[in-house]
């Protein structure tokens, strides 16, 4: 069995990783990294070398902590992993040439659209700030990929009331 991240070894939301997989009759897992996150942290490994399995530590080490990245910044720094996007042109305008025109310029591409649709399909939330809304109207959900529509957040210092299908939060709210 190969896995990017060693199985855990406690329960929580769901049964131990490592104990099914004894159970399983696996005889050898080659587990890409140790799971920094203080209840698992070699734990999943020696339950399954406790239990006779030849298990094959740090293979693609470093793929692999990148692969799971936001798992652990969750689990061991205990805040969110935040993405930044945004998009400005090759001479670092972002939204000043709007200004002088009705109608909002698209500086993506289309396979950048399509990379911010599976962005959007890995995260639970975007937060948009009030400029952005009012300039662009952003749907800021899932459209040209598979996956969930994540929640979306309005930031506004003044606004008493987010559009529809948002969260309102305040810019002065302190996390």
């Amino acid at each position: 069995m190969y896995v990017s991240l060693e199985p855990c070894a406690h329960w929580g939301k769901t049964p131990p990783c490592a104990n099914l997989i004894v159970i399983k009759g696996m005889k050898r897992v080659v587990c890409g990294c140790i799971d920094p996150f203080a209840k698992v942290k070699g734990r999943g490994v020696q339950t399954l070398r406790n239990a006779g399995i030849e298990v094959t530590v740090g293979v693609l080490e470093k793929e692999c902590l990148e692969l799971n990245k936001a798992f652990i910044t969750v689990n061991t720094l205990k805040r969110p992993y935040i993405i930044l996007k945004w998009a400005q042109t090759a001479n670092g305008c972002m939204g000043l040439l709007q200004q002088s025109r009705p109608q909002p310029i698209s500086i993506s591409t289309p396979t950048t659209r399509r990379l911010v649709h599976k962005l959007r399909a890995d995260v639970g939330t975007i937060l948009v700030g009030a400029g952005t809304w009012k300039a662009d109207h952003p749907q800021l959900n899932v459209r040209a990929w598979y996956g969930p529509d994540p929640e979306r957040i309005l930031i506004s210092a003044h606004a008493t009331q987010a559009p529809e299908g948002f969260w309102l939060a305040h810019s002065t709210m302190r996390w």
